[in-house]
């Protein structure tokens, strides 16, 4: 894609499955560095997530936890009330 003023980096999002919920969260977390990196190293403005790659040994990370600033504990952990308890303590 080649349009004025518009830097455009990909970052891919997916996480190995063998390596389950820690696999996940570590992924996101070098999600998070790469963006970073992106935005401030390579002055990127437009940032596509892609699953492309996705097989046995690769699954995608839902789109929404990957742009998502908080995941909550689930709703048999109460996650949203401990969330708004923590946003009030603030």
């Amino acid at each position: 894609m080649d349009l004025p003023g518009l830097r455009v980096g990909v970052l891919p999002i997916l996480f190995r499955v063998t390596r389950g919920e820690k696999g996940l969260v570590k992924s996101m977390e070098e999600l998070r560095l790469m963006a970073r990196r992106l935005i401030e190293e390579e002055e990127v403005n437009v940032i596509v997530l892609s699953d492309r790659g996705v097989n046995r040994e690769f699954a995608p990370i839902p789109s929404l936890m990957a742009v998502a600033d908080e995941v909550t504990l689930s709703n048999d952990e109460d996650g949203v009330a401990v969330y708004l308890d923590k946003l009030m303590s603030r």
